[in-house]
Parts: C-alpha cells; sequence; structure tokens
C-alpha cells in the first residue's frame, strides 16, 4: 500500500521550524532559571544596595518619600540575609494604633531612621516590641522610616506624630543625620531642607519634586511597558538579573546599554534637579541644634518629655574599638565627636538626652556583637535594640510621678 503525504507548504515549514526554535528557547531557559535557583539565588534582587529602599517607600510632598502603607514582604540584603517587612495602614513599621491613648497606659512615639524602622531585623527584635513585650503598660508607636533625617523627623511629627499625643518623643539620633539634615537630595531621593533665617527654621524644596525619573529610578515605578516588563523580570526571575549583571560589568557594554535605552543609569544623582546643599560645618551644628531644641518646644507645648537618644557607629574588636564597616574608616574616632557635640548641645539647650556609645561598646568587650553580621548591614541586632529598648524604659522609671 503506497501513502500519500500532502506536501508542505513553506508557511507550514517556517511555522514549525519557529515554534521548534521557541519551544527550545523556552526549555533553555527553563533549565537556566531552575539552574540559577538552585545555585545562585542571590541575583533575584540585582539592585545597588542603597535601592532596596524603594521596595518598602514611596514618595511623599512633604517628606520626600515616606513608608508605603500595608507593605507586606521580605526585604533581603544580601545572599544570606533578609527580613519580614509589615507596615500598618499609615506605613509605619507597627501595629494600627488611634489617636486616642488608651486608660492607663503610658505613650511613647519613636523618631528615626532605619535604626528605628528596624533594618535588618524581625519585628519580633526591634526596641519598639521589646518595650512592649517587657513592659505591657507602655505602648510604642514607631514612626521610624528608612533613611530620614533629623528635619524630616521634626516634619513628620509637627504633621502626624502629635496627633498621637504621647507622653515621650524619643528620637533616635545617628551619624549621617548631619549629612542628610544638609542637602535637598538624600540618598537619590529628593526631599526639604531647612535653613536658619532670622534665628528661626524655613523649609525649602516642599513640596518635594515629583519626577518621572524620581519614579523610575528611586522607587521603582517605571513608566514605560519596556521599563515595566524589565522590573518583574528583574524581580521575579533569576535569568535576566544574571545576565544583565554580567552584560553590564563590561564597561563598554554598559555604555552602550544606557546610550542606547536598552537599560538605566541608576546613580544618586537626578539631571535637572535643582538641590540646595549646606557644606559649613558650623552652620550644619546649628541646624541641627535649632531643630532638636524646636521640637522639645513643640513636644513641651503639648505636655509631652522629648527624649534623644544617640546611636554609635558600628564598631568591632577589642574592647570595640576597631571598626569594620568599609563606608566609615574611623568609626571610633567618629563616635567620640559625635557624642561629644551632642553632649554640648544637651548642655546649652537642657534636652534630655541619652548616649548609647558607652553601653555598646562596654557590651561588645564582653563579646557580645550589638550590629546584624552582614558587611552589607551596619545596623542594630536584637542586642542593641535591646539596650535601645531598655535605656528608654530605665528613663522613664526615673520620671517624677507627676510627669
Amino acid at each position: 500500500m503506497r501513502l500519500i503525504r500532502k506536501p508542505t507548504t513553506r508557511l507550514g515549514t517556517i511555522a514549525i521550524d519557529s515554534a521548534l526554535i521557541a519551544a527550545s528557547l523556552t526549555a533553555a531557559l527553563l533549565v537556566c532559571e531552575t539552574g540559577l535557583a538552585l545555585f545562585h539565588p542571590s541575583k533575584v534582587v540585582a539592585r545597588p544596595f542603597f535601592h532596596i529602599q524603594s521596595f518598602f517607600c514611596q514618595y511623599d510632598p512633604v517628606f520626600g518619600w515616606r513608608n508605603k502603607p500595608g507593605y507586606d514582604d521580605i526585604v533581603r540584603i544580601d545572599a544570606n540575609t533578609s527580613f519580614h517587612v509589615r507596615h500598618n495602614a499609615n506605613g509605619f513599621r507597627d501595629d494600627d494604633h488611634p489617636y486616642e491613648k488608651a486608660a492607663g497606659k503610658t505613650r511613647v512615639l519613636a523618631l528615626g531612621d532605619s535604626f528605628a524602622w528596624g533594618f535588618g531585623v524581625e519585628e519580633r527584635d526591634m526596641f519598639s516590641t521589646i518595650i512592649e513585650q517587657e513592659h505591657p503598660g507602655i505602648e510604642v508607636i514607631n514612626m521610624g522610616v528608612s533613611g530620614y533625617g533629623t528635619d524630616q523627623e521634626f516634619l513628620l511629627y509637627n504633621e502626624e506624630g502629635h496627633k498621637y499625643n504621647p507622653d515621650l518623643v524619643v528620637l533616635a539620633f545617628y551619624a549621617n543625620d548631619y549629612n542628610e539634615i544638609a542637602t535637598s537630595l538624600s540618598y537619590g531621593y529628593p526631599k526639604p531642607c531647612a535653613t536658619l533665617d532670622d534665628g528661626g527654621l524655613t523649609f525649602w524644596n516642599v513640596p518635594v519634586p515629583r519626577t518621572a525619573e524620581t519614579e523610575r529610578k528611586m522607587y521603582g515605578n517605571p513608566t514605560t511597558l519596556f521599563g515595566r516588563l524589565k522590573k518583574f523580570l528583574r524581580r521575579h526571575t533569576h535569568t535576566y538579573p544574571f545576565i544583565a549583571g554580567r552584560l553590564n560589568s563590561v564597561p563598554a557594554l554598559r555604555r552602550f546599554i544606557v546610550a542606547s535605552g536598552l537599560g538605566d543609569e541608576y546613580g544618586r544623582g537626578l539631571q535637572n534637579m535643582e538641590m540646595m546643599q549646606h557644606r559649613d560645618e558650623k552652620t550644619i551644628n546649628a541646624l541641627l541644634e535649632r531643630l532638636l531644641s524646636d521640637l522639645k518646644k513643640e513636644t513641651g507645648k503639648r505636655g509631652t518629655a522629648f527624649l534623644l537618644v544617640n546611636i554609635p557607629v558600628k564598631e568591632n574588636g577589642a574592647n570595640g574599638r576597631v571598626t569594620y564597616s568599609s563606608t566609615l574608616p574611623d568609626a571610633v574616632k567618629q563616635n567620640d565627636e559625635i557624642g561629644a557635640a551632642l553632649g554640648a548641645i544637651r548642655r546649652r539647650t537642657g534636652i534630655d538626652y541619652i548616649d548609647l556609645l558607652e553601653p555598646v561598646r562596654a557590651r561588645q568587650a564582653e563579646g557580645v556583637r550589638c550590629y546584624n553580621s552582614s558587611p552589607m548591614d551596619i545596623h542594630f541586632n536584637r542586642e542593641g535594640h535591646l539596650l535601645l529598648a531598655r535605656a528608654i524604659t530605665d528613663r522613664l522609671q526615673q520620671r517624677p510621678k507627676s510627669q
């Protein structure tokens, strides 16, 4: 018996060949994706470290940025380090709190940057959680926001914090606050910037500019379909970041990718963004003192106590005297100088003040690490948060009963 085969048209051949090529490419990508997922998973988030913030922050016209309300996800710092982040309806890493304070409760409101927000630790290990666990009569409202300077914290209290009618406002100060209050562009994010005019504070750059470049580079919100596709692939696959990372590592290819529009420039600067910058150390010190003293006055008007806490820069080694943070090569000297400067502000203004430098050094001299171990992370671990929690509660217990 003879079989008569129907001749295949050229169009049919092309369709079959295209299907085979597509199937082969898909199979190869699946194999590549599976292999990278098993043996090279760290490349899932191929973004510079300081852009991690864009996962859980969003634009704000008054503060520059704020925490995303309702955010609930894992934040990965490096291949071996991640932590879970949950924001409440107002964008704070805390439970929801009504403005009205419960009877019989002492209410503490915490302001600060990523140290107060709890970068690198689980919520159960944050100082605010520890205080509530150890002292059920104390309620802590944690309003920490990663990257904030003292100027943004001042505005946050005046705009939102005072509505909670706290008994005590705690401001956690960290060394880089000096840099952050001196500029209208911090970590690549536009922000408000204060000046001293006729002895008073004036805030410039408000409302904070919102540009497409800011959305794309800093908040991870590209406006084009191609940009959104790259964002999806970057955050949900292993193959795309792996290949893109290697292409971008070749300088000539990187320049071509950016020039052609296939890739984006993710430097901290923003094009065509007017920037205010204080460069004089005396001006910056005067500005910091005025921000702190005015915050003390604002809290005092409402019958609220104010407490400034100095968070020392990460140190390690014998007696805690050797830094292992490559970004701060002389952390010991910096800690000593900042402690002295804040102590002088306390004496001139009467601000209630706690310096955690010596308690942290003493704890580390005992062999107890107070900072996260990842070389990419300069923040407190649970032990550091425990020191902060107990410093606050000790000061609360020292307050006169009438306060």
